[in-house]
């Protein structure tokens, strides 16, 4: 087994100690093991993570590892109430030696069978009862003990008044493991009851053997026993034992903590033991999981893991994370993965205040809770951050903030039973307390109010009967109504769930409907309400309906359901990158003196089979050793006629996201490129090919030439695949063309014959026609059967020796957009 040092995993927990110098601690933590090419974030040197194409057979995917030159191949185990989860097809490849990282994972980036390659990030540890120290608990129960805020706190005591937690939920610690012998958690430590202590059989066939209190996915043995103290802290606010006249309370009394150890003796740990530690907590029955840690990069791994515990009913929440940065701008994993059951939690002061270090986002981050000065408890012996011979100690961190959610949340499953837990967090959500220090700081604007939560509150909120669309654009439908209540038509409910769908909706599939974000809070009860739903195609119809959410998580009934049809879009350019570069122009350097790194690929796309690429062929990443920069650039677009214009490509991105090193731009220009300006900028990498639609809007009627530019910026830390392009698409609504009528041609007749006319050869270039309109102009009368369609009939008249013996008959017709056509005249000849 590699020693501890070598097996650094994920970086620390998100805590930040009361007491000088653990910063500096946390620091040195992560400082073992070497440096990845993603800046600020580092992972396992002789492990990566490899997912295999759907299709691929367990044996076709040990070849592969095989063939690329894996020491090892080791699929993730599936919670056993799930037929299938997104984690089937990922697997832990073990190398034998960290020399042969770069190789092995170029060689399974070109593997027919490979999907995705990353690296094994690491990430790092972010009633009343008679307890002594619960005065002590200002998260809890403020009353300005700590100078503080008066109720700047989660209003626990009344809520016990209602629910103190139930030994039947279970909440998996993920984290460094937990004292299952600290006297305030003992009681509370969850016990495997398939399994049989000590007797070295796996008794309920999950895995693992005498998993009696959890596992410890770090040391791959059955004792999850803390040996740091941040997972001990956390458990202790989530569920130390209550009214037990000893220390201190947990938000929960009865929960039952299932220790589920990842992280090692200094906090850190791997993302391949975090999916092992979240995979066992599905499969063991847990209904929370607290995951105080962060700091690798994106991983889709994780996230598929997170999905598979949503699919089996699991709250998963999420320390938002310590660096006082905007989750919006510069995500922190896993608490920005966008996954329904994924909450995510900042921290606020003693003075209801977010935290100086606390991450935050209004729409990434959905909630606060108290996260400063935390007393809870900890082993007597661990790391000196988090240890104390006391039995308990005070913390900071959206660490210390989470547990009070994943209590709160247990305390919610234990009150109602019966609810979903996407409903639990709704109604959590729904509860907060609003606090302006939070408004645009998080989804809520709030900071967790458990009371409000546990609130018997069955009145739904009223139906919205109104909903109608107002305008329809080549993209987006704005819609309107009246704003219901809170208790049927009373006061101001929560929030809006918005839905649409190119079919019908009702109540059976409305949340088979695609979710519009961004809705709206409800204003008060009577009040009209206007939305712009954008991101739409062209010329599609939509169906459009809304549920009112009300403070603890009650749905009204589905609205009245709106219908609108998007305008026409044209398509003014379009590249689908088959050829490269093609007619754009490349400029830039790989830093060494050649070209830039921009080239046809077929190694990921769109469609159909290759896109535009912007890195090295041989490795597929954008390392030259040094600096590298390259942009291509368009041919002229003319929008001159267009409105509405807007461009939209699909696109990958892989980079250190640290901004601004690995810079990814989309500019335009309309002056021939004289001048920039940026439409698009990014360091932050994608989730696979994605789409993206920007706004081109205000170069309507000018012509003008698109730049998608590439910059490392320096030269460290360049290993990564770079930037894919496809499917480039300038839309605009463009005026409608008039129709064209065509009468026919010229022809002579017999006198008394039965004639038809032919205007089916009219057509309309950018719809269709709808109405024909004929009308006899000159000659001797005659009339007219069916003069409304393509081949009106008549009688010939007699000819007529003085003549004249013409007649002309004149055709308009009008297409879908209203517009008519000019008039077309065909002329027949009577003869005898």
């Amino acid at each position: 087994m590699p020693t501890a040092c070598a097996r650094v995993l994920l970086a620390f927990v998100f805590c930040v100690s009361a007491f000088p110098g653990l910063s500096h601690a946390i620091e040195a933590s992560g400082s073992a093991g070497r440096g990845e090419p993603q800046r600020g974030h580092r992972f396992h040197e002789q492990r990566l993570l490899v997912k295999f194409r759907a299709a691929v057979t367990p044996e076709q995917a040990d070849a592969a590892a095989s063939a690329a030159g894996a020491a090892e191949s080791r699929a993730f185990r599936r919670p056993r109430r799930l037929a299938a989860a997104p984690v089937d097809r990922w697997r832990v490849l073990r190398l034998r030696s960290a020399t042969d990282l770069a190789r092995v994972r170029a060689a399974l980036l070109r593997n027919p069978h490979v999907e995705r390659v990353e690296y094994d990030y690491l990430v790092s540890a972010a009633l009343t009862p008679n307890d002594p120290r619960l005065g002590e608990l200002w998260g809890l129960h403020n009353i300005g003990q700590t100078a503080g805020t008066v109720d700047g706190d989660i209003d626990a005591p009344e809520a016990w008044d209602l629910q103190t937690g139930s030994e039947s939920i279970v909440v998996a610690v993920i984290d460094t493991g937990v004292d299952y012998n600290h006297p305030d958690l003992a009681a509370n430590i969850w016990t495997n009851p398939g399994e049989i202590p000590g007797n070295g059989v796996d008794d309920d066939g999950n895995g693992y053997v005498d998993d009696v209190h959890g596992y410890d996915f770090f040391g791959d043995d059955a004792d999850p026993l803390d040996d740091h103290g941040h997972g001990t802290h956390v458990a202790g606010t989530i569920a130390a034992v209550g009214d037990n006249g000893v220390g201190v309370a947990g938000v929960n009394w009865r929960a039952r903590v299932m220790a589920v150890k990842f992280l090692n003796s200094s906090g850190s740990g791997s993302t391949s033991d975090a999916i092992g530690g979240i995979l066992y907590a599905a499969d063991m029955g847990a209904r929370v999981t607290n995951n105080s840690w962060g700091g690798g990069a994106f991983s889709q791994a994780l996230q598929d893991a997170i999905v598979t515990a949503n699919n089996a009913g699991i709250l998963f929440i999420a320390a938002a994370g310590n660096s006082g940065l905007n989750n919006d701008v510069s995500p922190s994993y896993p608490a920005n993965y966008a996954v329904p059951n994924v909450v995510a939690v900042a921290a606020t002061d003693h003075n209801d205040a977010l935290a100086g270090f606390s991450n935050y986002g209004a729409n990434t981050v959905h909630l606060a809770a108290p996260g400063v000065d935390i007393l809870s408890s900890v082993p007597a012996i661990g790391h000196p951050c988090c240890s104390d011979p006391s039995g308990y100690k005070r913390l900071n961190g959206t660490s210390m903030a989470t547990p009070h959610v994943a209590g709160a949340a247990a305390l919610l499953f234990a009150q109602f039973p019966g609810k979903g837990h996407l409903q639990v967090r709704d109604r959590m959500l729904g509860a907060v307390d609003e606090k302006g220090t939070l408004n645009g700081r998080t989804i809520t604007g709030g900071r967790l109010n458990v009371f409000n939560a546990l609130e018997d509150d069955t009145t739904a909120p009223g139906a919205v009967v109104d909903l109608a669309t107002t305008e329809a654009g080549t993209g987006s439908v704005r819609l309107s109504w009246t704003a219901s209540g809170d208790d049927g038509w009373q006061g101001s409910a929560a929030a809006y769930e918005l839905r649409y769908s190119t079919s019908p909706i009702d109540e059976s599939n409305f949340l088979s409907g695609q979710p519009v974000p961004g809705t709206p809070k409800p204003a008060a009860a009577g009040t009209p309400e206007s939305f712009l739903v954008t991101g739409l195609e062209g010329s599609t119809g939509y169906y459009f309906a809304l549920k009112v959410i009300d403070n603890v998580g009650n749905a009204s009934p589905l609205s009245n359901v709106a219908q609108a049809t998007t305008q026409p879009v044209a398509v003014l350019y379009s590249d689908d990158m088959e050829s490269g570069a093609g007619d754009w122009t490349v400029a830039g350097s790989d830093g060494l003196g050649g070209p830039a790194l921009w080239h046809v690929t077929g190694h990921r796309f769109s469609s159909p089979s290759h896109a535009l690429y912007y890195g090295r062929a041989d490795t597929l990443t954008f390392n030259t050793g040094t600096r590298n920069y390259g942009s291509v650039t368009s041919p002229p677009i003319d929008l001159s006629a267009s409105t509405g214009s807007a461009l939209r490509f699909t696109h990958y991105l892989q980079t250190e996201n640290f901004a601004p090193f690995d810079s990814a731009r989309v500019q335009v220009s309309a002056d021939g490129g004289a001048t920039w300006t940026d439409l698009y900028v990014t360091s932050v990498g994608t989730n696979g090919m994605e789409r993206r639609d920007l706004d081109l809007s205000a170069y309507d009627g000018a012509t003008i030439r698109l730049r998608f530019s590439f910059d490392t910026v320096d030269a460290a830390f360049n290993s990564f695949e770079g930037w894919v392009i496809d499917d480039v698409v300038v839309t605009g609504s463009m005026p409608p063309q008039a129709p064209v009528a065509d009468a026919g041609a010229n022809r002579a007749v017999p006198q008394r014959t039965l004639v038809t006319l032919d205007g089916s050869a009219s057509y309309d270039p950018d719809g269709q026609i709808v109405q024909y309109a004929w009308q006899q102009v000159y000659g001797i009368p005659v009339t007219l059967w069916l003069a409304n369609t393509a081949n009106p009939k008549f009688i010939a008249p007699r000819y007529r020796a003085t003549g004249p013996n013409i007649l002309a008959f004149r055709l308009v017709v009008h297409d879908n957009d209203g517009q008519p056509s000019p008039g077309d005249v065909v002329y027949i000849v009577v003869t005898q």
